[in-house]
């Protein structure tokens, strides 16, 4: 039930534009009528179309029948140092985003931008990891995962992202998280950065294209 709970709360559909179909977003064209990437042509190549991207090379689920066919896989088949874990993003998951203090981002200023995502989804919510980490935390553990991927929200510690002054709140969610894991014989692993730059660098120096933001 609580598995089933969790994909029920559901997260942010973040649909970002393929080449060459910007303008067909900004004329509010319906999700199913914009060009996958592999029916639009290549860039090196404008004649060419790519290719689908190719199945996974086992079934999602193994039955009697697939087992015969590519044969079962279990721990036993990796390293015995093999990790296995589980990832996610700050603004794919977290939510919260006008909670704790925390500064905006160039992906709140763009997902709530008219036209740029094409379902109009965003993560002001997403899977509300922010108030239920306790439970995202319990599922890993009775998935019987060792590992945990997540990454730390620029702006969530640095509201302007200029370090001028530290959110404590901020600095408290990802205590707790890391110490939620710790509890249950997770193993933390942190991404400083997945690409929520805080908006204030962006819009102030013009993001990373300027060398001041290092």
């Amino acid at each position: 039930m609580e598995m089933e709970e969790k994909i029920a709360r559901g997260g942010p559909t973040l649909l970002a534009a393929p080449l060459g179909t910007q303008n067909q977003l900004n004329q509010q064209t319906p999700c199913s009528d914009v060009p996958l990437p592999w029916a639009l042509p290549s860039i090196n190549n404008p004649q060419r179309q790519l290719e689908p991207p190719p199945q996974p090379p086992f079934p999602p689920a193994m039955t009697n029948a697939t087992r015969e066919v590519y044969g079962s896989v279990s721990r036993r088949d990796f390293p015995p140092d093999f990790l296995f874990g589980v990832a996610t993003s700050a603004y794919q998951v977290e939510g919260a985003s006008k909670e704790g203090n925390r500064g905006a981002s160039i992906w709140d200023a763009f997902s709530h931008t008219q036209g740029k995502i094409c379902d109009g989804s965003n993560g002001d919510v997403a899977v509300d990891q922010y108030h239920r980490y306790l439970e995202d935390v319990d599922i890993i553990s009775k998935l019987g995962f060792g590992a945990y991927r997540f990454s730390i929200s620029w702006s969530r510690i640095f509201p302007d992202g200029l370090g001028t002054k530290v959110n404590d709140e901020g600095i408290a969610y990802y205590n707790n998280l890391i110490n939620a894991l710790l509890d249950k014989g997770i193993e933390p692993y942190v991404t400083l950065y997945h690409w929520d730059l805080p908006l204030y660098l962006h819009e102030s120096m013009g993001g990373w294209l300027n060398e001041q933001i290092v």
